[in-house]
């Protein structure tokens, strides 16, 4: 009985994937998001439903043609993870009028995240900031932003000028504190003194926890925080844009400030310049960390703005190294552009609590507007292990060949289209990859190492 359960359980699995192929080919006009996103949970649930009773390798064969349709249907893609289109203004955001900086954190401890921002307007004579509270009325699966609250929780006026926060537990007592950058590096601590449910937040603290020894020629820091070295304490990873008198260059440059206190009394050491192999093409490197391919260490996206694409850049970078030690692997194939000459600030939230990090998008455009890309998830890599050593692709798009460009030994190649039909596959160690017979068009590369771990890249045949 129990067999035969499983087996009509298999062959629901099997409809499915079919189901999601044929949707995938449908015109994007004709795409339902709803559809689409019942049609990935339905898969998730079936696949942990049946891998108790099947093998893994046979369910990842089965589910395999419908996550690479899904990933090659989709402009973002995040190495495994795949981003639906931007939905612009959801859960109740309205346009605002003046631009905002944001930081997601569950201020109010009820399940669900909230937004602190601060807001800068300037009316062509007078700038204004103030800090704005933005409470999520939904649910910890249907976000609902509709109320808002000027200078919330004891917060008055921030820095002057455009000034950037984050949220984050800098003194181990269970609650969200708050440290917010200005110009030339000025920055103020706000001790949360409530509670996780109620914050309250004291009178600042000027350059708390050592944060002195910032470059004195920056004229922005742009903060993003986490445990980046995994030892149990908060670090800070910094953008930074500014201006070299002695040399007369822009700089452009993230600083990693390792938190060498410890989780309660941090104190934060001299900056390193353009850690992890880490270097941006944009102007103002705003980062921020999260983990899109759940693998389990925070990947990076990088918002600036490229003076050569005369456009806004969101740029990708996979952490290929580990939760205690990063490298960073710049991903073209899943940066984001198209904001024009606005420039785009990228936050992660997983906003729908289903276990994996979404992406928000805030476009100083007309004020602001808000732009949401759901991360959509096929369990493709069950039961298989990651290459957690740094990989990549050049050149990516390619013409007749590619590199694949790993210091470890490689055991088999595999390159899948769009219908998820294998193109090419060879049992090889050579890392000089001819695809001079492909026709044009996005593929998915399957790497597979001599440990028989796996690494999968999207492809640009030109």
């Amino acid at each position: 009985m129990e067999k035969k359960f499983y087996s009509l359980r298999l062959n629901e699995l099997k409809q499915t994937v079919s189901q999601l192929q044929v949707f995938l080919r449908k015109h994007k006009a004709q795409r339902s998001l709803s559809q689409l996103k019942s049609l990935i949970n339905k898969i998730n649930n079936l696949i942990t439903e049946l891998k108790s009773f099947f093998e893994l390798g046979y369910l990842r064969q089965i589910i395999k043609p419908a996550a690479i349709a899904l990933g090659l249907s989709f402009g973002i893609t995040a190495n495994a993870q795949n981003f639906a289109p931007a939905v612009e203004n959801p859960f109740g955001f309205v346009p605002e009028l003046e631009f905002l900086m944001t930081s997601f954190a569950d201020l109010d401890n009820d399940g669900d995240l909230d937004i602190l921002a601060i807001s800068y307007g300037y009316d062509g004579t007078n700038e204004t900031t103030n800090f704005v509270y933005l409470e999520n009325n939904g649910t910890s699966s249907n976000a609902l932003f509709n109320s808002r609250m000027s200078t919330p929780f004891g917060l008055d006026t921030p820095l002057e000028g455009v000034s950037f926060p984050v949220l984050a537990d800098f003194d181990d007592d269970g609650d969200a504190d708050l440290l917010v950058f200005g110009y030339y590096g000025a920055n103020l601590f706000f001790e949360n003194t409530g509670t996780a449910s109620s914050p309250q937040f004291a009178s600042p603290q000027i350059n708390a926890f050592g944060l002195n020894n910032l470059p004195d020629y920056a004229y922005f820091f742009f903060p993003t925080a986490a445990d980046l070295d995994n030892d149990g304490d908060t670090d800070l990873l910094l953008g930074f844009y500014g201006y070299d008198y002695d040399t007369e260059t822009e700089i452009n440059q993230l600083l990693f400030v390792k938190n060498i206190g410890t989780s309660s009394v941090p104190n934060f050491t001299t900056p390193e310049i353009n850690p992890f192999g880490l270097s941006t093409s944009g102007y103002f490197s705003l980062p921020v960390l999260g983990d899109v391919d759940n693998d389990g260490d925070l990947d990076l996206f990088v918002s600036g703005y490229s003076y050569e694409l005369e456009d806004s850049i969101i740029e990708y970078f996979e952490n290929t190294g580990s939760a205690s030690s990063p490298s960073f692997v710049q991903q073209p194939e899943g940066n984001i552009t198209g904001f024009g000459d606005y420039l785009a600030i990228a936050q992660f939230a997983d906003i729908d609590t289903d276990g994996d990090d979404d992406l928000f998008v805030h476009i100083n455009q007309n004020g602001g507007v808000w732009q949401f890309y759901e991360n959509l998830n096929i369990e493709t890599n069950i039961g298989t292990d990651i290459i957690n050593e740094p990989i990549s692709v050049y050149p990516n798009p390619a013409e007749n060949s590619f590199e694949i460009q790993y210091n470890g030994n490689i055991k088999s190649v595999e390159l899948s289209d769009v219908s998820g039909r294998v193109v090419y596959y060879a049992n090889t160690s050579n890392k000089q990859i001819d695809i001079s017979n492909l026709s044009k068009g996005y593929y998915l590369l399957k790497i597979t190492n001599s440990d028989g771990a796996i690494a999968i890249r999207k492809i640009l045949k030109e």
